[in-house]
């Protein structure tokens, strides 16, 4: 048996419960295998695998050989070369090149969880590929369900994949022709977009707000805001250092506060341009992978949705009541249309449609957030790439009011983030996006990247807690 004599991952769903029911069977083993052998095999098979790119029958035997205890590997060794070896020309695996479809499919069939998981990770877009093909030919949902445990259990179980595979079920969304598996995507990444917003409305759960007090003796000083009492001290009450109280001093009292937000999201033109990079995605896409998730995390608390291009759409003010269900239903087709297709549906009878124009959306928020005399903290999330200036005159007046606007709203308390698609700084547009992002900054507004959902919700959730600046 030498290096020369591939095998096809698919003969390991043979090899290995034959391997191991002989070495139960068998007089001379003592201490039977237990099904976990099985488990680890197929898991020492995939990375051998993914270096390779082939399997050969050796490894097989040294993969039966290397899971067995120690006292058994003499046999393990023999077991493993009768089994290749008792096979006639009719059952032994033809040499070929295996593909990751190959293994994919052995994986799935064998619902060796573990391993699918881990090559989920690695190549998301040909998992989910695999999986629905195996369906579509044979009717085996065994793949669907393993993408599903993908869906019920803890993140940590997909880890650095899980945002690439959201990505892989977006673009199969956009790209698959047939009906039933756009169905099947868009449900499959509802579900997980839908979850990723449970557990960020769990970890937030416990997000608290700082308020500011006098300092009393013995309390913790660690909590004394250094920045804003010294502005107190020696600008607000024009102290000296004699002067100076203990009382002077202000701690952040923390405090739980309801929320209202409005979420403005960009949809004109340049929202629809793709990225060069092999991931193919869009603003929009990137957008709507961070804004679900956080709308649902949020869905609690009072809030409101408008849309943007040259024409304002309002999706929902802070006074209707409105089932999250039929937004997110809504936010998932704008990540799978065209720019055209967004304007049949939301577009009606409106004229001209696909330019930058946010001003109508930025005052519509600021009316909303003011409207409400209550306690809560007031905040807008605004989704865009941020390529919102023009080179006329008059839009340029309209761009300078559009930002004096968005000053006001961050001095009246309503804080405002400006969440950046990653083609914001791609070279392409830098240069469209930089002034507009530096004048953001300079109107107050915090900037959040939406690059990966999962890091843009932990940077809300940092954001939040700090006080406003």
């Amino acid at each position: 048996m030498g290096e020369s004599e591939y095998t096809s991952p698919s003969f390991a769903d043979y090899f290995i419960p034959e391997f191991i029911k002989r070495m139960r069977e068998s007089e001379e083993c003592r201490d039977k295998p237990s099904p976990r052998q099985a488990i680890r095999m197929y898991r020492m098979m995939l990375p051998i695998f993914m270096k390779k790119g082939y399997l050969t029958l050796e490894d097989l035997v040294e993969i039966a050989v290397v899971t067995s205890k120690p006292d058994n590997q003499d046999l393990a060794k023999r077991i493993a070369g009768d089994i290749i070896w008792s096979l006639d020309e009719l059952h032994r695996p033809p040499p070929a090149t295996t593909t990751t479809e190959d293994l994919l499919r052995s994986l799935i069939r064998s619902r060796n969880k573990g391993s699918f998981i881990h090559l989920v990770s690695q190549n998301p877009e040909e998992a989910v590929e695999a999986a629905l093909d195996l369906y579509s030919e044979t009717g085996d949902e065994s793949g669907l369900d393993l993408i599903e445990v993908l869906l019920k259990e803890p993140a940590p179980g997909v880890g650095p994949g899980e945002d690439k595979l959201m990505r892989a079920y977006l673009k199969s969304m956009r790209t698959d022709i047939r009906k039933e598996s756009r169905r099947l995507w868009k449900d499959i990444l509802k579900k997980r977009l839908i979850r990723l917003g449970w557990e960020y409305e769990h970890i937030g759960k416990n997000i608290t707000s700082y308020n500011l007090r006098p300092y009393e003796p013995g309390e913790d000083t660690e909590l004394i805001d250094e920045e804003k009492s010294l502005e107190s001290i020696l600008i607000d009450q024009g102290k000296t250092v004699e002067e100076i109280a203990h009382r002077d001093f202000l701690m952040r009292k923390r405090e739980k506060r309801p929320k209202t937000i409005i979420y403005v999201l960009d949809v004109s033109n340049t929202m629809y341009l793709e990225s060069l990079g092999g991931e193919a995605l869009n603003s929009i896409q990137y957008s709507v992978l961070c804004l679900i998730p956080l709308l649902y995390a949020f869905r609690r608390e009072r809030y409101g949705l408008t849309l943007f291009e040259s024409n304002t759409h309002v999706m929902k003010d802070l006074y209707q009541l409105k089932d999250e269900d039929e937004l997110i239903e809504d936010l998932l087709f704008l990540a799978t249309s065209t720019c055209t297709e967004a304007q049949r549906r939301f577009g009606g009878e409106v004229g001209e449609w696909g330019g930058t124009v946010p001003g109508a959306s930025i005052r519509w928020t600021r009316d909303q957030l003011n409207s409400i005399r209550d306690r809560s903290e007031k905040m807008c999330f605004l989704f865009s790439d941020f390529q919102i200036e023009e080179t006329d005159k008059s839009a340029k007046q309209k761009s300078a009011e559009n930002y004096d606007i968005l000053r006001r709203m961050n001095s009246e308390g309503l804080r405002v983030f400006a969440c950046a698609s990653p083609l914001s700084y791609d070279s392409r547009f830098q240069s469209y996006t930089e002034a507009p992002l530096e004048k953001m900054k300079e109107a107050g507004c915090e900037i959040l990247s939406t690059k990966d959902a999962r890091e843009f919700l932990e940077s809300v959730k940092e954001a939040v807690e700090k006080p406003p600046r």
